[in-house]
């Protein structure tokens, strides 16, 4: 089985492997629920943003956020980066021929793009396949523009104890067969093993404060095993999350 000390390079493989049936699995491990969090994510944080705002959509993977940002019809220019040529790949397939939509080979750790690039950046269930989440977060704020947002949504271990071992035996024991089938279970074992040693969504919080971002708002979704979390990149006084 593959644990947790996947090297980069292991990681890398296991999203080339699983490219070609990611959306598929994702909707049936999360019983299509993903799309409403998304849904829900774009459509608070597009209400944040300027017309014509520059979004950049990190660990893209293949362009499920790109596609809501650019139906929010306010002429967004989305920028895609992946670390995956398979992924990338797919997602060019999915949303090509869009001019205001780029699809970028970018590394979360060391990203090609300057400082204050953009309005918004977002990674969404990719912060916690990369080596070290402290070092991609100030990556995000660093290419974000002053007053800019950085969002993040993962997948998280409930708290409570009861439902956390609901939780435990379905991502352990059904979703690698539901999402990897009979063929690639071992790559979704390695799904449950990041969401499990990942951070909890409240220090994830302190990372971002630690980022020079000020947080104004969060979203638990399903008993907290999906959270996503906006930081504004410039201090306001008594400034704080909104419920």
């Amino acid at each position: 089985m593959i644990d947790t000390k996947c090297t980069e390079k292991d990681i890398f493989q296991i999203f080339q492997n699983i490219a070609g049936r990611y959306d598929r699995s994702n909707a049936i491990i999360s019983m299509g629920m993903h799309w409403r969090w998304k849904k829900h994510m774009v459509r608070h944080l597009a209400g944040m943003l300027p017309k014509g705002g520059h979004i950049l959509d990190l660990c893209c993977g293949t362009g499920d956020i790109c596609k809501l940002f650019l139906k929010e019809k306010k002429g967004f220019t989305i920028t895609g980066g992946d670390f995956s040529p398979n992924m990338l790949a797919l997602a060019r397939k999915k949303l090509g021929g869009n001019r205001t939509l780029h699809l970028i080979h970018a590394d979360a750790m060391c990203l090609p793009w300057a400082e204050e690039t953009f309005d918004a950046v977002v990674i969404s269930f990719g912060l916690r396949n990369t080596p070290n989440w402290r070092h991609v977060i100030k990556e995000m704020v660093r290419v974000t523009k002053n007053g800019g947002i950085v969002c993040i949504m993962d997948a998280h271990y409930p708290d409570h104890p009861l439902i956390k071992r609901v939780f435990s035996l379905y991502f352990a024991r059904i979703m690698p067969l539901l999402g990897g089938g009979s063929q690639r279970q071992e790559e979704y074992h390695w799904l449950d093993l990041s969401a499990r040693e990942f951070a909890h969504w409240k220090e994830l919080m302190g990372m971002m404060k630690e980022a020079g971002l000020v947080h104004r708002r969060y979203k638990r979704f399903l008993f907290g095993s999906c959270v996503y979390q906006l930081g504004e990149k410039r201090y306001l006084p008594h400034s704080g999350f909104l419920c």
